[in-house]
């Protein structure tokens, strides 16, 4: 089934996403070693708010070029217009996942909030390898668990909803939720592909939604089937969401109440009871 995110949502309700990358960028810049004159890969840029403020703001004013991908058009045309007078900022179509075309290499790579949706990691891996020049480094950030996907995964998996959600683990793979060790699953295999000098981190973080209206419009924001829904079962499906949420103190009326839990892995993974996972680079 064709499900993709909601653009407009995916920028409104950006809380979550923005203020744990403002803790990850804090805690981990170190890892960032910039190359002169360099050439900058974003993988999954997705609507480009978040490539503009936390990557394109810190890259050294020398860079060759920053190229943003999704393999969505629809998430390209929104950063096209987020990076309008930008200078060398270019925009393709880029399914990490296919056997690539690309002869250019990059001196860096990022990839923020894209690699829990990717099924088969290591043939994204191994891509993301094959596009670094030599010297090349990667830094990534990615969700291994977020308890807001797990909560709604227990909601689509109840038999009145499963017709609209019968691929539910392609739609939301996340494939290290339930590994008990995802830092070394992760540095093995990225050590196995060839890559050198892997640090990976795994932070365990806390969120909660404000409200009933973030946590909607978040989910809401997700791949989701809610368009060949009718009315009453997209408020009957959210009714059920809220309430399993305000259980697991997902939404709390107060910004200080802020009681979901998180970890997270370098390459990351965040979860709302998240933990989130920072992976980092690898000289070639």
């Amino acid at each position: 089934m064709n499900a993709e995110y909601n653009t407009s949502l995916f920028n409104k309700y950006n809380r979550f996403r923005e203020s744990e990358l403002k803790t990850i960028f804090s805690k981990y810049n170190y890892l960032l070693k910039w190359t002169p004159n360099a050439a900058i890969l974003d993988v999954g840029c997705g609507t480009g708010d978040i490539s503009l403020m936390f990557i394109y703001s810190i890259i050294p004013k020398d860079y060759k070029c920053f190229v943003c991908t999704d393999i969505s058009a629809k998430m390209l045309q929104e950063a096209e217009k987020k990076f309008e007078g930008k200078p060398r900022v270019f925009f393709k179509l880029l399914d990490i996942t296919k056997d690539l075309k690309e002869t250019y290499t990059y001196d860096h790579i990022f990839s923020m909030w894209c690699l829990m949706w990717v099924e088969d990691q290591k043939k994204a891996f191994k891509n993301i390898y094959d596009l670094l020049a030599p010297g090349g480094k990667t830094f990534h950030v990615l969700i291994q668990k977020l308890n807001v996907v797990q909560l709604f995964l227990q909601i689509v998996t109840r038999n009145k909803w499963m017709k609209f959600f019968p691929n539910v683990d392609k739609m939301y793979p996340f494939p290290y939720q339930n590994d008990l060790d995802p830092v070394k699953r992760i540095r093995t295999m990225m050590e196995d592909i060839g890559y050198v000098n892997v640090e990976v981190y795994l932070e365990k973080n806390t969120f909660a939604f404000a409200n009933e209206e973030e946590f909607v419009g978040f989910l809401r924001a997700l791949p989701n089937p809610f368009h060949v829904m009718s009315a009453k079962e997209q408020e009957d499906i959210l009714r059920e969401a809220i309430e399993l949420a305000f259980a697991n103190n997902v939404i709390t009326e107060s910004e200080s109440r802020v009681e979901s839990t998180s970890k997270t892995i370098l390459p990351y993974f965040i979860p709302v009871r998240h933990n989130v996972i920072i992976i980092s680079f690898r000289d070639k």
